[in-house]
């Protein structure tokens, strides 16, 4: 064999080697692929008769998807029997699927089984938080004694059919309840127990609001406050919803006095009236007793607006607050030559109960005279 192909069979070799050597390692679970994670919540079912919580466990995946093996009851001639079904969540508890293990398949009345549409129905009705099985009554779902009479047919359904699977409304009811109780909680939490700075950032700058509903809660439930995410919330409030910003405020109200007043009052210099009035009703329900230079910095931006709701909120929560100081008077005065003739009223009714210098009181006499 010459050189060349001493050479060509040499790399071939190594070659094979690298391949099968990869493959082999391939084949091992990674640290990141590591077994599921098993978390154990307590869990209290509306169906479960005897009325005690239980422990359930929850299988975590590596890709961080939850899920969990649940029952659900078929009953009908007088018997009911237990279906095993595995429940798919998100990280952030919203439902992803359910599965039939092998063998199993989910009946309606008199024994019929699922269709094709009814299982698409089924995922409908599990994937709708605000199902009105949230609210109905267990009692119109079932009778409690299935010796006597048939838990399904014989029930009273006080629940529009396009909310449940016709046939199936127990089921549906039992299914819903688990993919909404307790394990979507725990779910969250556990999720939010180890998120960072940056990817609470990441949930709070998603255009999704359930992502954003998850960010606050979980950062309200942690008492997870810092700069990065402050100056993020200041950012976002000028181009996200009325929604986002009660969100918002509701999350700042748990900070410290100092910081929660620092936070609110470049949130209000950076949004328009309508939000305004969000953060005026906030600082409104402060017990805390801010220094007159924060009024003073807020009533700057007042005066600006066109809106009779914002400044006239703004002055009822001065006189609540029994604020008084020169320097807000002199903004108010301003107001006094408004175009919105409501809004100048309102200014001069503000003014008259103030303590004011001379100058400030003349020029209030003189607007009176007009």
């Amino acid at each position: 064999m010459d050189q060349l192909s001493k050479h060509i069979t040499s790399f071939i070799r190594s070659n094979v080697i690298l391949l099968m050597a990869t493959l082999f390692l391939a084949a091992i679970p990674s640290e990141q692929q590591s077994p599921a994670t098993k978390h154990t919540f307590v869990v209290f079912h509306p169906s479960i008769d005897d009325g005690l919580p239980f422990e359930y466990d929850l299988t975590e995946e590596f890709n961080h998807e939850f899920h969990t093996e649940v029952s659900s009851v078929i009953c009908f001639t007088h018997e009911c029997k237990m279906v095993p079904i595995e429940v798919y969540w998100t990280a952030i508890g919203d439902f992803v699927k359910y599965e039939l293990m092998n063998g199993y398949d989910l009946e309606k009345t008199e024994g019929a089984p699922f269709t094709a549409e009814d299982h698409v129905k089924l995922n409908k009705v599990l994937s709708n938080p605000n199902n009105k099985l949230r609210t109905v009554d267990i009692s119109k779902i079932k009778d409690y004694n299935p010796d006597e009479v048939d838990a399904v047919s014989s029930a009273t359904i006080v629940i529009d059919e396009d909310q449940i699977v016709k046939g199936a409304a127990w089921t549906c009811y039992t299914l819903w309840h688990w993919v909404y109780g307790p394990a979507r909680q725990s779910i969250r939490d556990v999720t939010g127990d180890r998120l960072s700075s940056r990817e609470f950032i990441k949930y709070l700058n998603s255009s999704s609001v359930e992502d954003n509903i998850f960010a606050f809660e979980q950062l309200s439930r942690k008492r997870f406050f810092n700069d990065s995410i402050t100056s993020e919330l200041i950012q976002l409030n000028q181009k996200q919803s009325k929604y986002f910003t009660k969100q918002a405020v509701s999350y700042l109200e748990l900070m410290e006095s100092k910081l929660y007043r620092e936070s609110l009052k470049s949130l209000y210099k950076h949004n328009d009236p309508n939000k305004r009035v969000i953060f005026i009703n906030s600082l409104n329900k402060q017990n805390a007793s801010f220094p007159n230079a924060f009024w003073e910095d807020l009533i700057s931006k007042t005066v600006e607006s066109n809106s009779y709701q914002e400044v006239s909120l703004y002055l009822d929560m001065l006189e609540q607050k029994e604020i008084n100081s020169e320097q807000i008077n002199n903004s108010v005065l301003t107001l006094l030559d408004h175009q919105d003739k409501l809004i100048a009223r309102r200014a001069q009714w503000y003014l008259e109960g103030q303590s004011l210098t001379k100058y400030q009181s003349k020029q209030l006499k003189k607007q009176k005279t007009k």
